[in-house]
């Protein structure tokens, strides 16, 4: 074979396992993730905002924590809100596709979201992990009320220069992308696949990871403290039952 045909053999078998063996989804598939887009929307909508409502009328459920998840049920609420533009985006008409500016800001809202949802989560098991851990006074002057609005204006901060930094740095588009028919990020852009790395490595990795070992380490330290007591129980019940013996002696 000379080297001609082996070069064409070549090229050919890479076209076809390589990038050009991706296939967009079918128009059976996007209706299929639009309809879940829009269930789950609904439900976000409806159970988030419950969640909202309950801590702004009762003063009880207004700790720490409950700031913390009303965060968390406002970012959802705001995922849920956007969720329909992206569930539009896959089924509309290739012909006439969602607006990249209406594409674009849906997507920013959504990762924004969900970013500040994660962190949002890494907080409450910080939070968790301190109530248990550490003394009633260390906690309650971690997390006072000025402490927590700062806390969570930096969950917000942190997902939204993530998210829209890049976009400003032109390292990364959000917008209508019509190779896969929906709003997310451009895939035509220079920087596309960069932009990507950014937002899986500064979104999820962190407060996944804040996550783990949080709860790993109040398992552990719930497990070591149940041991302890089970240890003293079984040293006070032999004292205790000599004890009574030497009484009931000494009656006899």
């Amino acid at each position: 074979m000379d080297v001609s045909a082996w070069n064409t053999v070549s090229t050919t078998s890479i076209s076809t396992t390589g990038i050009d063996s991706v296939q967009p989804p079918t128009l059976a598939n996007r209706v299929i993730i639009a309809i879940i887009l829009f269930t789950v929307s609904l439900t976000g909508i409806f159970g988030n905002s419950l969640v909202i409502i309950a801590v702004i009328v009762s003063k009880k459920l207004r700790t720490s924590t409950n700031i913390f998840v009303a965060n968390l049920a406002i970012a959802d609420l705001l995922t849920s809100l956007f969720l329909p533009i992206l569930a539009l985006s896959l089924i509309v008409n290739e012909a006439t596709p969602l607006p990249d500016q209406l594409c674009g800001t849906a997507m920013g809202f959504v990762q924004v979201s969900l970013g500040c949802s994660l962190y949002t989560l890494a907080s409450i098991a910080i939070n968790r992990l301190l109530l248990i851990t550490t003394s009633v006074s260390f906690y309650r002057l971690l997390f006072r009320r000025r402490f927590m609005v700062i806390w969570i204006f930096v969950t917000w901060t942190v997902s939204a220069s993530i998210t829209c930094l890049p976009i400003i740095l032109d390292r990364g588009e959000l917008g209508f992308d019509s190779e896969y028919h929906i709003c997310g990020g451009v895939s035509e852009h220079r920087h596309s696949a960069l932009y990507e790395t950014i937002i899986v490595c500064g979104l999820y990795p962190l407060p996944l990871t804040i996550i783990i070992v949080c709860y790993t380490w109040l398992f552990t330290h719930i497990h070591r403290h149940h041991r302890k007591v089970k240890r003293r129980a079984k040293a006070n019940k032999p004292i205790s039952t000599l004890s009574g013996g030497v009484q009931n002696n000494t009656q006899g």
